[in-house]
């Protein structure tokens, strides 16, 4: 072999160790995050009694489904499913609508403080919203929205925020080309909104939606202060977690398969829409 080969084969075995070294940080870094995951689902099929005097025991003597039958006899997880799968479908929709609209409106446009527009949506992360539940629960009782899921979408849909940055970013990258050819054709305004420009950005869209289902899916702190009637998958689940510590421990398998049938959805979710997640690619056509 030469020296120039030589060199070669040097320069591409130069990266394997360090390629190596780091897969295996990141593989021992994955098994920690889903051994939790796995200890809950294998706990979740252990009879509550196995639990409570063996706690320490991995896998359960033999498979017990009556947690899961449990979970719909003894608490109204059926409604609660209900509440959620709502409030998942319908505030992320109307929060893309919102940002859809608003950031189109500022990218395809020029009007007076545009500049002003810019920094009201971006000081919004600016202010943890921790700071501001005081004044919005106000807010809410005063406009007769408390307990009501309408308040709640309206709450939590906005078109600022992190959100609008990247809506507006990809508009911005959207050719006006579209639009010049769509007028030509008679198409009105709206239409070159819904049906030309906003269809090249639907992989972004797309993936904002389920990013946003899956908050919604999992928050806790919103429902349960706007929503106190309302109670959701994640709120219940703070209940069974109570609920298991009055009982000295024989409730935990029952509150492990809660959260298993929790996550179930989310997960398949999450697989279903991956590539649309991970991508954020905006599609084109210009020829020429």
């Amino acid at each position: 072999m030469s020296l120039k080969a030589k060199l070669k084969e040097w320069k591409r075995n130069e990266h394997k160790v360090p390629l190596i070294v780091c897969c295996a940080i990141f593989t021992f870094y994955a098994i920690t995050l889903l051994y939790p995951i796995l200890w809950i689902l294998v706990k979740s099929f252990m009879n509550p009694v196995e639990f409570k005097f063996d706690p320490n025991r991995f896998f359960p003597s033999k498979i017990y489904f009556g947690n899961y039958q449990a979970m719909f006899k003894e608490f109204d997880f059926v409604p609660m499913i209900f509440n959620t799968v709502v409030l998942s479908l319908i505030t992320p929709t109307v929060q893309i609508l919102c940002c859809c609209c608003v950031s189109y409106a500022f990218s395809k446009f020029k009007f007076r403080g545009k500049g002003l527009v810019y920094f009201i949506a971006i000081s919004t992360m600016f202010i943890p919203s921790v700071g501001t539940l005081a004044a919005t629960y106000e807010l809410m009782i005063n406009m007769h929205l408390m307990d009501k899921i309408i308040g709640y979408v309206i709450l939590c849909s906005n078109g600022m925020g992190f959100s609008f940055l990247l809506v507006s970013s990809q508009y911005e990258n959207v050719s006006n080309e579209y639009a010049e050819a769509a007028m030509i054709d008679g198409a009105s305004k709206f239409r070159i909104f819904m049906q030309v420009i906003t269809p090249q950005i639907l992989p972004t869209i797309t993936a904002m939606w389920v990013l946003s289902f899956i908050g919604v899916w999992n928050d806790y702190a919103m429902p349960f202060l706007f929503l106190p009637s309302h109670t959701t998958l994640s709120v219940g689940i703070k209940e069974l977690n109570y609920t298991a510590e009055i009982s000295g421990g024989t409730d935990y398998p029952i509150l492990f398969s809660g959260i298993i049938m929790v996550e179930l959805p989310v997960l398949a979710i999450f697989f279903a829409f991956q590539k649309k997640i991970l991508s954020f690619s905006l599609g084109g056509g210009i020829k020429g």
